[in-house]
């Protein structure tokens, strides 16, 4: 005969239970005993179940009522608060009732008690306040048992049957945020294993009975293993940490072990294991941000403030959070005193950063990085990270409002920084400079030049960005720093670029990818992907650029680099647009514009868009073309880029010739021509010169349009950039226009005179009208 003997909630007696169920098992061979328990039995032939919360909604479902019932956290708590009148999941609460199962950790009675206040607070008077949800939480049914009756007398059963050391690991683990690893948990919570010893060593065992009685959640994930408590465990641990007085110790523990952990990882973003150390930060993110706001709030003197945030910044730059780099650097320049009594290398570093992101983010001037390819014209992408008007030192999170970077550094004897009415980009590139005149640190000092340097990408100042780059380059070859000498030359192709010097694109480039290379750095990689596939590109190898875009977009989604991926996408839809497939070229584009907007990455949007653009108007529509163009020339307006500028005018005057409006086309082009001659890139004013040929053409000035394309063919040639047979259609069309006009001799003769003229030569005796509006 078999038996079935069921034991419902064996934690209190759990030593006793075990002994009676060993003896009952060894003296009936047919029993079989269903026991329920916080923890197991310990028996022989055991097996363990674990009976895990209920499911809880994906964010994806929030907005979705019919998704959301397919959960079975929503599922109780909507059955629960139906009692309450005139209560039913809509589309206006869904998401409400989402956040409050998922924030209740999908645990059964805390979604009865929680869904029986619905009937006095709603749904959202709820969620708001589930902060207190251990005094929130109470009024359960009469009949239950009492620890059945309010969260917190739940949490009270479970906390009474523990021993002493368990206790005090339970609360100091409340000081994590999003979970810690072993050895996070044995340098905060290690002191609390053995009370008066040093109980690193059974820290893992306390974790592993607490983890028996489902008090604390094991997640083995690639990383490895990772202990959490659940949130409303959380909010009770943080209750206890507080009443036994030991918060302000376990929060100093937990800061100087993620400052610690901070600084021990950021020379390894910068190697061969630079994919892992990321995962490893991001798992971590939770808790160092409030490593750093523990700091910021409690630290008089700044200093781990500032070692935090100098060691974070370059994996805030690498993931593209630039915005919340911004707000970080900004709160760690805040601590101690204003002005600082003298100026310190972590200071001095951190402003560097702070500073560049804020020109890099357009606080300053609003500069935005582009990549333009071979027609200056056609950008592989714009390199302008999210949220520009996120972060700014005056009125940043912890900065006193109207304080200036001048306060912050200590450098408030600067005058050009301290007077608002001079422009800000040099001023404060100056600033940052001049607080290392007074230190000994060569590697900050190359650093920061390399950062503002990297910050005038796209600025339109590509003589003061390679002038940085250039002292940061020789600083960096002066210490031996490899990894800085390969991002300096990285930088400076892409300067090059901006100026249509090809051999220093291609001799920078390929050195700066040999170096990376050599570190096996597969972010520096990435980096040099922009200027040699330009470079393929502008030559006419396709297929090399396809593969250069590809390995690039390998490496990016490899490391998880949604803003790099986007901008292989817009590279891999350019060629595709260059050899003729618009299909293909939309698909890239489209997909890199949906992850620009996922990233908040507004230059990614840009370039995308200018992928958009010249696909419409590949296809032959002229209006869709327009209407991407119009919102692409107020973009760059703003910002005030003529690299990109002058694409885009050039392509809406091609758009006003296409159609016929000879007048419009001219006006376009010569815009366009005085944003190339303040750029001085031949490339750029080849175009314009095109542009401008196809204007004169249509207006009937044939001889004209052939001397304004001799000169353009000129400019070309004298940096060895002929435009590949993919890029001629609008030369093409043109030139087959003026010589149909001309007939061949009387063109060839005007052809040759324009080879002969300078641009501006050729504007001067070629085009009527001038034009000098940009920026407006």
């Amino acid at each position: 005969m078999r038996v079935l003997l069921v034991l419902d909630n064996c934690e209190h007696l759990v030593e006793p239970v075990g002994r009676v169920v060993a003896a009952l098992l060894r003296a009936a061979p047919g029993l079989c005993v269903l026991a329920t328990s916080q923890e197991p039995l310990g028996v022989a032939g055991e097996r363990v179940w674990p009976v895990p919360p209920l499911e809880l909604p994906a964010p994806a479902s929030d907005a979705d009522p019919s998704a959301l019932e397919e959960f079975g956290s929503v599922q109780l708590f909507v059955a629960r608060a139906a009692s309450a009148p005139g209560f039913a999941l809509t589309a206006a609460n869904a998401p409400a009732v989402a956040a409050l199962c998922r924030r209740l950790d999908g645990l059964p009675l805390a979604l009865e008690l929680a869904a029986a206040r619905v009937r006095t607070l709603g749904v959202h008077g709820l969620a708001a306040r589930l902060d207190e949800r251990l005094t929130l939480l109470s009024g359960g049914h009469r009949d239950a048992p009492a620890r059945h009756r309010t969260l917190r007398t739940m949490i009270d059963w479970s906390w009474g049957l523990l021993t002493d050391p368990e206790r005090a690991v339970l609360r100091q683990l409340a000081v994590f945020a999003g979970g810690c690893t072993p050895e996070a948990a044995e340098a905060v919570c290690g002191q609390a294993a053995v009370a008066g010893q040093d109980g690193s060593g059974r820290v893992l065992d306390v974790l592993a009975r607490l983890v028996e009685r489902s008090l604390v959640v094991l997640d083995d994930g690639p990383m490895g293993p990772r202990y959490r408590l659940l949130e409303s465990v959380s909010a009770y641990g943080a209750e206890r940490l507080r009443a036994a007085g030991e918060a302000d110790a376990v929060r100093e523990r937990h800061g100087r072990y993620y400052a610690d952990l901070a600084e021990r990882v950021a020379p390894r973003l910068r190697g061969p294991e630079q994919r892992h150390w990321l995962e490893r930060l991001d798992d971590e993110g939770a808790n160092l941000r409030r490593a750093l706001d523990h700091a910021v709030r409690h630290d008089a003197r700044g200093d781990r403030a500032l070692r935090l945030v100098n060691a974070l910044a370059w994996y805030w730059v690498v993931r593209g959070r630039l915005a919340e780099a911004g707000r970080a650097l900004a709160a760690a320049l805040a601590t101690g005193p204003h002005p600082p009594a003298a100026i310190t290398p972590p200071r001095a570093l951190a402003t560097a950063w702070h500073t560049a992101i804020a020109l890099t983010t357009g606080t300053v001037e609003h500069p935005v990085t582009i990549d333009h390819p071979s027609r200056v014209g056609h950008p592989g992408h714009v390199a302008e990270p999210p949220n520009p008007t996120a972060i700014d030192a005056p009125g940043a999170p912890g900065i006193p409002e109207n304080t200036e970077i001048a306060d912050i550094v200590g450098i408030a004897d600067t005058p050009a920084v301290a007077e608002p009415g001079e422009g800000g980009s040099g001023a404060r590139i100056r600033a940052v400079l001049r607080a290392y005149d007074a230190l000994d640190d060569p590697h900050g000092r190359a650093t920061a030049l390399w950062l503002l340097g990297t910050a005038q990408l796209g600025a339109g100042d590509v003589a003061t960005g390679e002038e940085l780059v250039d002292q940061a380059l020789a600083g960096f070859r002066a210490l031996g720093d490899t990894w800085g000498t390969a991002a300096a030359l990285s930088v400076r192709a892409r300067h090059a670029m901006a100026r249509g010097d090809l051999d220093a694109v291609r001799h920078d480039g390929e050195l700066s990818a040999r170096l990376f290379r050599g570190l096996g750095d597969r972010w520096g990689q990435a980096q040099t992907v922009f200027p040699l596939a330009t470079l393929a590109e502008i030559t006419g190898d396709y297929p090399r650029a396809t593969r250069l875009h590809r390995a690039g977009l390998e490496i990016a989604e490899e490391l998880g680099l949604g803003a790099e991926v986007s901008r292989r996408h817009t590279g891999l839809g350019r060629i595709a647009l260059l050899t003729g497939d618009t299909a293909r070229a939309r698909a890239h584009h489209t997909r890199a514009l949906h992850l620009a907007r996922a990233q908040n990455f507004r230059s990614g949007q840009v370039s995308a868009e200018i992928g958009l653009a010249l696909g419409a108007r590949a296809e032959g529509d002229l209006d869709t073309a327009e209407h991407h163009l119009d919102a692409l020339l107020d973009w760059f307006r703003e910002t005030g880029y003529g690299p990109g500028g002058s694409l885009v005018l050039a392509e809406l005057g091609f758009v006003a010739e296409l159609r016929g409006d000879a007048a419009t086309a001219l006006a376009r082009h010569l815009d366009g021509y005085a944003v190339a001659r303040g750029l001085g890139d031949p490339r750029a004013l080849a175009l314009a010169l095109e542009g401008l040929a196809g204007a004169r053409a249509l207006a009937g000035a044939a001889d004209d349009a052939a001397a304004l394309l001799g000169a353009a063919a000129a400019a070309r040639d004298s940096v060895a950039s002929p435009l590949p047979p993919a890029e001629r259609t609008d030369v093409d069309r043109v030139t087959a226009a003026a010589r149909a006009a001309l007939g061949a001799p009387e063109f060839a003769t005007a052809f040759a005179h324009g080879t002969r003229l300078s641009p501006a030569d050729a504007v001067r005796d070629h085009v009527p009208g001038r034009s000098a509006s940009w920026p407006p």
